[in-house]
């Protein structure tokens, strides 16, 4: 969660180097569940990244079931 916050407080340093005009993490009143996640796909996006990501469950202690993503970053060439 640290991590998280500290790249969300760094928006402004970031848009000094990146084009963000496309990035949806920095549109007014964009909310969205991980915006951690959409400012680094939106930035490894302009860089030539491919972003797919495929749902995984994941079984907790008690048995019950957690259902996520897991995401495959590529380089596109």
């Amino acid at each position: 969660m640290q991590m998280q916050k500290q790249l969300l407080d760094m928006k402004e340093e970031i848009q000094k180097y990146f084009a963000c005009s496309t990035i949806s993490s920095f549109k007014p009143n964009f909310e969205c569940k991980r915006p951690y996640l959409n400012l680094v796909r939106g930035i490894l996006r302009k860089q030539g990244y491919i972003f797919n990501s495929s749902n995984i469950v994941l079984k907790k202690e008690n048995g019950e079931n957690i259902i996520t993503k897991k995401y495959f970053i590529f380089r596109n060439n």
